[in-house]
């Protein structure tokens, strides 16, 4: 039996997509960077969003220019991780639920058909947030801060790079 014989592909989307990767995990740094109950409210936040955003769009509602909102949301995901500017926690998550939203809108993922895509995509979109947290805190006692601001760097050219080839 394998792993998605269950929850079918939906599982292993975040996985599979790069900007997808650079979103939660540039998120997941800069909850990390926040430190706290910060850690596991901003990912939550941010996975509960992309639902919420994928059932929006699944009832009809639209996102214009998809693609470049998800390079921004890419981009802004980078400059978060590389700046840590600090904010409150709760409007830090309130902040990826916006972010979540948006994302799901702009078709972060496909429309999961049955329950256990749905509960599989939540479960690959949490696993992917938490290891940008796991990978912040691994970074920050390994090497340095500065090891996580260099990989939020990282995230804003690949970011910079999606909006220069969408237009």
């Amino acid at each position: 039996m394998t792993v998605t014989a269950l929850t079918g592909p939906s599982y292993l989307m975040p996985i599979n997509s790069l900007t997808v990767l650079a979103l939660l995990g540039g998120l997941g740094l800069y909850a990390r960077s926040l430190g706290g109950r910060s850690e596991w409210m901003v990912p939550v936040g941010l996975v509960a969003g992309i639902l919420i955003g994928i059932v929006a769009s699944v009832l009809g509602l639209r996102l214009p220019h998809s693609g470049m909102v998800l390079s921004v949301l890419v981009v802004g995901a980078g400059l978060l991780a590389a700046l840590t500017p600090r904010s409150p926690e709760m409007i830090a998550m309130v902040g990826a639920v916006v972010v979540g939203v948006v994302a799901g809108l702009a078709g972060v993922a496909a429309t999961p058909m049955g329950p256990f895509d749905w509960i599989g995509l939540a479960a690959g979109l949490t696993i992917t947030a938490a290891a940008g947290v796991g990978l912040g805190a691994m970074l920050s006692q390994a090497v340095s801060w500065r090891a996580v601001n260099g990989l939020g760097l990282v995230i804003i050219a690949y970011g910079a790079f999606l909006i220069f080839v969408i237009t």
